[in-house]
């Protein structure tokens, strides 16, 4: 709960450098941008006005060094709070800091796109956070996610999705916004017949929306099907089965087509046959041009390292399964014609592209948005 100073007030102008009267604890994984907006809120202040109480060194836009630094001070908080609390989250990439391999490497600094917080977690004003897992609050059991709140804790299953978002797929590099989950969601909503209509309509009525709400989207009424089918796909052996050349296409279909269905207790559609199909050929051309990705410009012998050639060709195929493959379980024919990769550094934050452009579109990142005017 905010704290305020005996005998101080909210209303009257503070000089630079001075302390905020009422102080607050950022909640965990907290952005700069979101304790902003519910410091000016808790001290009835505009941002121009909050501002005002940054020394002229510290006056720059949010998310330099030094404009932290004077939110920390003016707030309270011990240096680095927010440095500290930003590498708690790093994402489990795969760079050439860790020798390509997996691992949440301090010098990248990847972190996931910020989300919504929980209302009853900060009930004073919105806020954004960084989070391992998915979208739901697991403390109050909340939705929270693109800025809706709501209520989950009298289904058990959401629970466990969560616990799979924050658990398996959040130590595989895995999250909302790299591109795994998009896949699950696509696949389940394309394996839902006609005849399910009654289990779309029964989902709503349990979470108490209408349905033509904007909320009810397909990641929010089929969470727990999507993150099933999201730790099946990822799991190395089934990823490396659906990428590698030694099966052949047909059967790979048929396994994913299997996954989905048995998933999320759906049929095998004509839709989602051509999904499958499209992404079964996207991702057997992805790893047969990694196969034979050179390693330079001009390089005619020498290969690329193997990891880096995955991570590339997975985002020019946009495949997100090959980021997950046994680079000893698969094979693929020699090609010609592969263009080099990429620069190391490149490579290594391709996830913080795919990153951007989910965030360039949301309005709960900006603090433009958060803080008072």
């Amino acid at each position: 709960m905010p704290r305020r100073r005996r005998g101080a007030s909210a209303d009257v102008a503070l000089p630079p450098g001075a302390a905020l009267p009422v102080r607050l604890t950022p909640l965990s994984g907290e952005t700069p941008e979101g304790f902003a907006g519910r410091l000016a809120t808790a001290n009835a202040m505009t941002w121009p006005e909050l501002k005002a109480s940054f020394t002229p060194a510290e006056v720059r836009t949010l998310r330099r060094p030094l404009m932290i630094r004077g939110l920390e001070r003016a707030a309270g908080l011990r240096p680095s709070h927010f440095q500290v609390a930003r590498r708690r989250h790093l994402l489990f990439t795969v760079c050439h800091h860790y020798g390509w391999s997996r691992g949440r490497c301090g010098t990248c600094d990847l972190v996931d796109s910020p989300r919504s917080g929980c209302r009853r977690c900060a009930p004073d004003a919105p806020t954004t956070i960084f989070t391992r897992g998915g979208a739901v609050c697991v403390r109050h059991r909340r939705w929270r996610h693109d800025g809706n709140d709501i209520g989950v804790s009298h289904l058990p299953a959401y629970a466990h999705a969560e616990a799979m978002a924050s658990g398996w797929l959040w130590f595989h590099g895995v999250t909302l916004h790299t591109g795994e989950i998009d896949l699950a969601t696509t696949l389940v909503t394309s394996a839902l017949t006609d005849d399910d209509g009654h289990r779309r309509q029964h989902r709503l009525a349990q979470l108490g929306l209408d349905d033509g709400d904007p909320a009810a989207t397909p990641l929010l009424l089929y969470y727990p099907e999507i993150m099933h089918l999201a730790c099946a796909l990822t799991d190395r052996a089934v990823a490396s089965a659906l990428c590698t050349h030694r099966e052949s296409q047909e059967r790979q279909v048929e396994m994913l087509i299997g996954l989905t269905a048995g998933a999320c207790d759906g049929a095998p559609t004509s839709e989602l046959a051509g999904l499958a199909v499209d992404q079964i050929e996207r991702t057997r051309a992805a790893l047969q041009e990694a196969f034979s990705m050179p390693s330079s410009k001009r390089a005619r012998v020498r290969r690329a390292p193997r990891p880096k050639a995955m991570i590339e060709a997975a985002y020019r195929h946009d495949a997100p399964l090959l980021r997950h493959v046994d680079e000893v379980r698969v094979h693929a024919p020699a090609v010609t014609d592969v263009k080099h990769p990429s620069g190391s550094r490149t490579v290594s934050r391709r996830i913080q592209v795919a990153l951007n452009r989910q965030d360039a579109g949301r309005s709960d990142s900006s603090a433009s948005r958060i803080i008072p005017r």
